[in-house]
Formats: C-alpha cells, structure tokens, sequence
C-alpha cells in the first residue's frame, strides 16, 4: 500500500517535471512553438524558477517547506498560485504577496524573493532590508545581479535563459546544485 503511494506520488512529481521540462526546452530550443504557444514568457519564468528550487539547497531549512514572496506584481503573483495550485507543489511552498513597506522583521523565515518587472530603485532599496538573511533573490529585470540578487532569468537571442551569483548566493547560505549551474546561461562570483 505504501509503495502504490509512493509510486503515484512519484508518477505526479515525474509528470510534473517533464510538462516543466518540456516548456523550457521548447523555449530553450528555438522560441515558444506549437503545443507551447499557449503559454505566456511570465508562465514559462515561474515554472522555471519553481523547478529551480528543486537544485537549491539553504542552511538550516527544511526541504519539505518553503515560504516564496512574489514581490510588488499581482499578476505574476497569480501565475505563482495557479502554477502552485495545480502540481505536486501544493502544501509545500506558502506564498506571500510582498511590498516595499514589508519590514526585516517580517522577512524572517522566506526561502525566496522573486521580482518581477520593477522599478530599480525601489528594488535595490528593498534589498538592503534582506541582508545577509539566506533568502534565493530572484527576478527577471535587467541587471538583477549586479543590483544584489543571485538569479537572473533573461532572454537571451530571443531564448530564455538564467544567470546566477554563486557568490553572493554562497554568502547568504545558499547552494545550488552542479546539474543547475551547467544550465545556467553564465555564472558568476565563483
């Protein structure tokens, strides 16, 4: 009995992570084209950073629970939900709708930052607030790494790709695993 529940869950992970695995190629290898055209550049984004979290490993968290803040963008922040709401990931990732007035305090105990579509500024400030906590910064503005965070998911002639600071990541108490950094579209702070 047990073992059939293990092999359904493990059935819907693996079917999860090929439909994952197949937007992203399909993106990777030339553009968005037939079955995938339905699916927008920001659907195809969270669904990469969520199969990334699977390569991450963060001090002194459990692997099971992940608190994700979707920062300032209600629209990306719905993707997150239905994204979530639809896969094995339900009940393990809690999401949270996060803006500039979010104090340090309430920071505590988030595993991932994602920005999507912001103003600099206002980023750079907010990035202050997280310190040295081991929270993944993610996002998808130009020039996101050298601002503070440590994934970067950019077009890259005209295919999607992602960047990541190993060593700013290293410094805040987060690892990515070798599979991820020999996808990565360039890596640096090694």
């Amino acid at each position: 009995m047990a073992r059939d529940l293990l092999k359904t869950e493990f059935m819907k992970t693996f079917g999860s992570i090929l439909r994952v695995l197949a937007a992203v190629t399909c993106v990777y290898w030339g553009g968005i084209q037939g079955s995938f055209a339905q699916y927008e550049r920001s659907e195809i984004e969270v669904a990469m950073l969520l199969k990334l979290v699977s390569f991450t490993e963060w001090k002194d968290a459990d692997p099971d629970q992940y608190t994700l803040g979707v920062f300032e963008n209600r629209e990306v922040y719905g993707i997150f939900e239905s994204i979530i709401a639809s896969s094995n990931l339900k009940g393990s990732i809690n999401l949270v709708s996060v803006d500039r007035d979010f104090g340090e305090e309430a920071l505590e105990g988030f595993h991932i930052l994602y920005f999507a579509n912001d103003e600099p500024g206002v980023i750079e400030e907010f990035l202050q607030k997280v310190g040295d906590r081991s929270i993944l910064l993610a996002g998808n503005i130009d020039d996101f790494l050298e601002l503070g965070g440590m994934v970067m998911i950019n077009e890259v002639s005209g295919k999607l790709s992602f960047s990541i600071d190993v060593g700013k990541s290293r410094e805040n108490g987060i690892q990515f695993r070798s599979k991820l950094l020999r996808l990565a579209g360039k890596v640096v702070g090694s």
